[in-house]
């Protein structure tokens, strides 16, 4: 659990009849929906062709009189001869590409601080909702009462929930099938104060925009932006991100074409074998020459991965998607 910070998911999420998955946060105080609200960082439906990214709380008012009543939910609410009313403000988010939420991970984030809540995919600002932000409610709620104030505004340390709901009705039972939402890594990071060490903590000096200068090096500090265009790996390369360099002479020009694998027990650059076998190098693996063996972890599925022998060094690319 965790008050205040960046919480992001890394997912694929699944499509199918009923599919209903999220990554979503709680308060530990309980008492949905008033004492301390949900944060739903990524929620998903049927199509998966949009997610949602939305913060729920509460009021307990008096219908006679409109005046707010101290209740910590919707039961304690009528108890007190209140009537409850649910507030939310969120954002839809639509695919940038034909299919990319259910065939790639997508990074689905939010930076809470004391009065803001900031939500991002791919590290793409998507929406904002502040302490003052107007908040959706049924007609009737009193006015005073119908925006997310410093007191219905997350209080309380939150901790995650990641699962995956359906719903079928019986006209699908018979065409249900199997739907997995792929989960590649959960993390929480707090944010850095004033002091150098928590930028630099292996030395030197912290220049915003560069890193940790330390006399000729300079090393990544783990106070990061937000602004990470690569989540799929890699580093930034001009417009692109950089996985992979090749040495000089690893790319034949003579070879017809390489491809990439990304999935199975083999990921790499291959080239077509001949009656010759591996001619340019490499070891065969079926009917393809590996020239390259990558790591389990370097490449991932669904993403669109470019040889580009051009480059200076030459390497292997990907366009980041989801960008503005």
């Amino acid at each position: 659990m965790q008050r205040m910070g960046r919480f992001e998911a890394k997912v694929r999420i699944p499509r199918g009849t009923g599919a209903f998955p999220a990554t979503w946060l709680m308060p530990e105080t309980g008492g949905w929906p008033y004492d301390g609200g949900e944060i739903d960082v990524m929620e998903a439906r049927d199509a998966a062709d949009e997610v949602y990214q939305t913060y729920h709380h509460g009021k307990c008012y008096q219908a006679s009189s409109g005046a707010e009543i101290d209740a910590d939910g919707p039961g304690a609410c009528a108890d007190a001869g209140g009537t409850s009313v649910h507030l939310d403000k969120g954002f839809t988010v639509d695919e940038r590409a034909s299919d990319e939420f259910w065939s790639r991970d997508h990074l689905f984030a939010v930076e809470w601080t004391t009065d803001r809540l900031d939500f991002y995919v791919n590290d793409v600002h998507t929406g904002t909702i502040t302490v003052g932000t107007a908040a959706n409610a049924v007609a009737g709620t009193p006015a005073g009462l119908t925006s997310f104030a410093s007191d219905n505004f997350p209080t309380a340390a939150f901790y995650w929930i990641l699962n995956h709901s359906t719903w079928v009705a019986e006209p699908h039972w018979t065409t249900f099938g199997p739907q997995t939402l792929h989960i590649d890594y959960v993390r929480n990071y707090v944010a850095c104060g004033t002091d150098n060490g928590e930028y630099c903590p292996e030395g030197g000096v912290f220049v915003e925009g560069t890193g940790c200068v330390d006399g000729e090096f300079v090393r990544p500090s783990p106070c990061r932006p937000n602004d990470r265009p690569c989540v799929n790996g890699g580093v930034a390369d001009g417009a692109r991100c950089r996985v992979w360099t090749f040495a000089p002479g690893d790319l034949n020009g003579a070879v017809p074409g390489y491809w990439i694998v990304t999935e199975g027990d083999a990921p790499g650059v291959y080239y077509a074998a001949t009656g010759a076998g591996c001619s340019y190098g490499g070891v065969q693996v079926g009917d393809g020459c590996r020239l390259a063996a990558f790591p389990d972890d370097l490449v991932e599925v669904g993403v669109a991965y470019a040889i580009d022998s051009s480059a200076d060094p030459p390497g292997v690319f990907y366009t980041p998607d989801f960008r503005d």
